[in-house]
């Protein structure tokens, strides 16, 4: 999957490979760069989110998002 167009969060912008893990019912895709981790998640909404932090799957907390599910 390829993430592209936010100039906000330019750090969140690339290629993600789907991993193992799993959120809310979808596969969590991950980014590596450089000692940074990288992933994008589905919350219960359907909205997709970008985070540095797996805890944050659990809360819905990111530092980027889609703006439609």
């Amino acid at each position: 999957m390829t993430l592209t167009g936010s100039t906000a969060k330019p750090e969140h912008m690339g290629v993600y490979e789907r991993s193992e893990k799993t959120a809310h019912g979808a596969p969590v895709f991950v980014k590596k760069a450089g000692t940074k981790t990288h992933y994008l998640f589905c919350w219960t909404d359907g909205t997709w989110m970008g985070t540095d932090d797996e805890k944050d799957f659990a809360f819905g907390t990111c530092g980027i998002e889609s703006s439609k599910p």
